[in-house]
């Protein structure tokens, strides 16, 4: 029996001034195959019953979307970035009603838990927040949080970048299981998605397919090498025996692109990725979850005997301090599969001076990241302007085009032939690497270094060192105009300057 399934869709009602831009849409698909929802900024989401194929648009017109997620309890959510003022919207699939807070503080992932509760990543921490006008409900999970999904069953799986980036599973806000430290140091993870019945988690740890037992967090299947194309842009797990993985070749998706549908069956011995088909005629992301990958906005594929579960019942968390339950979801559910670009912020002065000084610079940045001026408070950004502030004045040669200044990226880490990845060495350390001569000796480190230069150095690594493992990004760009970008970063804090070698 084939795998996939095709279903063509009824046509939707597009407008003709969409069409163009659709490659720059969103799409969704829920983890019950029910509904599917597309999104393009300037425009009202438009909702479609896969079943019968009637369509409605959900609420006002969206502005510079940065999140999507399509549960499969019916409710789905976006979230917005103003220009540094955060939005979440709720939907409800069923009848297209919606309902949007907004929030001062970095906002990247939202989870309708139930209806009126909703799980976020908020400036590092995932927070329980009231869907009517977001405020806290109950205290948030007790971790660092960089990374965040969330099972049908109400089970959070949550990652925490540094030297020992490891996956926690938590219930009721308490860690139930704890995957072991992942292979390499600041290892990424990427596209986190759990079986409907909740037992399995996936996700890729760099280069590596994991799945794991979500009561005990042991791994269950383990492929080093998966053969995949460089862009993978969507993952589910459609039981828990089989995942549905998305590639592209193209490091941007457009409507010329073409995204192979691949499959492994983790019981069978030497389990290996499967091509199951092609996709082309794309008019955004395309989407996939457990029961089908919505390909543009008149075709499906339906997954052959993908699993459905039974949700556990969720119980909702009090408002009050103290040990407030868990929430959990209504039916099966997975992660949208989205693979969404990071964003760089930076102090509004700095980002005015890269814009007026160096544009090149701007540019090169803005084809790895997205870039936009800091808005609130947070305590990444305390880390980074402490950080600049211990590197004021200091000059790290003459082809220095700009000073060291305050930054937080949030998201996955940019990757590819133009991002050069370094750590500090063992011996010499963090100030080494920020100094921009990580092999001086101590003895010929005078020859390039000022002793001035070198305190302020130590004082930098020392805040950057705190703040977990430190990574060096260089970044250059597609037109050979001799900038580089460097990121110095500890989790998402650090610190930016360019490099000329013109």
């Amino acid at each position: 029996m084939a795998l996939l399934v095709q279903r063509k869709l009824p046509a939707l009602d597009v407008r003709e001034d969409l069409r163009a831009a659709q490659q720059n849409g969103w799409s969704g698909i829920s983890a019950d195959g029910r509904f599917g929802l597309f999104a393009l900024n300037g425009f009202a989401p438009t909702i479609v019953d896969l079943a019968n194929g009637t369509q409605r648009v959900a609420g006002a017109d969206t502005k510079y979307i940065e999140w999507m997620h399509v549960g499969a309890s019916g409710w789905a959510t976006l979230v917005e970035d103003r220009r540094g003022h955060y939005a979440v919207r709720t939907i409800d699939l069923a009848s297209g009603k919606s309902k949007q807070f907004r929030s001062k503080d970095e906002l990247r992932r939202a989870f309708v838990l139930e209806p009126g509760l909703v799980l976020a990543l908020q400036s590092g921490e995932a927070v329980f927040l009231e869907s009517a006008k977001g405020e806290r409900v109950g205290p948030a999970l007790p971790a660092r949080v960089d990374e965040l999904a969330v099972s049908a069953q109400g089970v959070i799986a949550t990652t925490a970048y540094g030297e020992a980036t490891s996956v926690s599973l938590w219930s009721n806000r308490k860690v139930v299981a704890k995957v072991p430290a992942l292979g390499k140091d600041g290892a990424q993870v990427f596209h986190m998605a759990f079986s409907p019945d909740g037992t399995r988690l996936g996700f890729f740890d760099d280069d590596v397919l994991r799945v794991v037992d979500t009561a005990t967090g042991a791994s269950v299947f383990v492929l080093k090498e998966t053969g995949l194309p460089a862009n993978v842009i969507g993952a589910a797990l459609s039981s828990n025996e089989r995942s549905i993985v998305l590639a592209t070749a193209d490091r941007t998706l457009t409507p010329r692109s073409q995204v192979t549908v691949f499959s492994i069956d983790f019981g069978a011995r030497g389990a290996k990725f499967a091509t199951e088909a092609t996709l082309a005629e794309l008019d955004g992301h395309p989407a996939v979850g457990p029961h089908g990958i919505l390909v543009n906005r008149q075709l499906l594929l339906a997954i052959a005997g993908a699993e459905s579960a039974p949700p556990a019942k969720a119980e909702k968390p009090k408002a009050e301090k103290s040990k407030a339950e868990k929430p959990k979801a209504e039916k099966p559910k997975a992660e949208k599969p989205k693979a969404a670009r990071a964003t760089l912020h930076l102090g509004a002065a700095q980002l005015k001076s890269l814009r007026d000084d160096c544009e090149e610079a701007l540019a090169l940045l803005q084809e790895h990241v997205d870039v936009a001026a800091f808005d609130g408070k947070s305590e990444a950004r305390a880390t980074a302007e402490k950080a600049a502030k211990a590197l004021d004045g200091v000059m790290v040669a003459s082809d220095i085009d700009w000073d060291f200044a305050a930054c937080t990226l949030t998201g996955a880490d940019p990757k590819g032939e133009r991002v050069e990845v370094t750590k500090p060495s063992k011996k010499y350390g963090t100030e080494r690497l920020l100094s921009d001569v990580p092999d001086a000796t101590p003895e010929t480190l005078d020859e390039y270094v000022s002793e001035g230069d070198q305190k302020s150095y130590k004082k930098a690594a020392a805040l950057l060192d705190a703040g977990g493992s430190v990574r060096q990004l260089r970044l250059t760009g597609s037109k050979d105009d001799g900038y580089t970008v460097v990121l110095t970063l500890a989790g998402p804090a650090g610190v930016l300057t360019v490099r000329s070698d013109t």
